[in-house]
């Protein structure tokens, strides 16, 4: 009976051990696989270290449970490069980051058909411009056609908006009178501004097409809140950014692991070279 008992306390044991293994090894591929998402976020599998999309290294010690957001660059760390701003999110508060609600754009009354409206100056938005518009921008309406503006007469624009409507915001110039059912705006530098009206959805290599950005680079997509995550080329064109009826912006990429492939209150686009 005792050798009975001893076989038996062996083979539970031994089972024990497998099964620790076993789910050790679970543990570790778990881990992996939640932070292994794209070339610009560090893998907490190896242990060393590794390039984040910034390019700047980051150390990461065997079996961490660091998160994307623990290696993110610092939002102050960054170096800006070309900028697709989203007017939405450009011209009111939706969290504390680039605004606070105190010092978020204050629409101003101006005079439209004979009628006092409220509106908010373009220069809002434009100052997210990494390059600025000295030469001047290209403006498109809904229906495609162009109008090549000064910076002078677009700085003099205002936006008339209804962030809970889809209709498109109507750009326009007190001075001239000249209004435009706004689509977009282009500047010589690759870089613009970009209207997503509520209840619309737009695909992000559509957005990113029309600016002529590389297919080879990456886009860093920037929230309100300066929290930001890297969009790969190949994730662009399963995305979108839509216009919620709150009249914030957010967007999604399905294939994407980092942050869950979700932003919400997405501010711009930006350009991630590649090396």
């Amino acid at each position: 009976m005792k050798t009975f008992k001893k076989i038996l306390v062996t083979i539970l044991a031994v089972c024990c051990v497998f099964a620790l293994a076993a789910c050790g090894d679970t543990t570790a591929k778990t881990t992996a696989a939640a932070n292994t998402t794209t070339a610009a976020e560090a893998t907490t599998a190896t242990g060393t270290v590794m390039t984040n999309a910034q390019g700047e290294a980051v150390t990461v010690a065997p079996g961490s449970n660091l998160t994307y957001k623990d290696i993110m660059v610092p939002f102050d760390k960054i170096v800006p490069t070309e900028h697709i701003v989203l007017i939405q999110n450009a011209l009111q508060y939706t969290a504390d980051g680039f605004y606070t609600r105190d010092t978020a754009p204050k629409a101003e009354e101006v005079t439209y058909k004979d009628a006092a409206t409220k509106a908010y100056a373009v220069t809002h938005a434009l100052n997210f411009l990494t390059y600025g518009y000295d030469d001047g921008v290209t403006v498109y309406a809904t229906d495609g056609a162009t109008t090549a503006m000064t910076k002078d007469e677009i700085a003099a624009c205002y936006f008339i908006i209804d962030f809970q409507s889809d209709a498109a915001p109507v750009l326009y110039n007190p001075t001239s009178k000249v209004e435009i059912a706004f689509a977009y705006l282009t500047t010589a530098k690759a870089e613009g501004l970009y209207s997503i009206p509520a209840s619309t959805n737009h695909n992000t290599k559509e957005i990113t097409d029309k600016y002529g950005w590389d297919t080879k680079d990456q886009v860093r997509m920037m929230a309100t809140d300066k929290f930001h995550i890297p969009v790969p080329t190949e994730n662009l064109a399963t995305g979108e950014l839509r216009g919620t009826l709150s009249g914030a912006i957010n967007g999604s990429w399905p294939e994407l692991t980092v942050a869950s492939g979700k932003l919400n209150d997405v501010l711009y686009l930006e350009l991630l070279h590649a090396n």
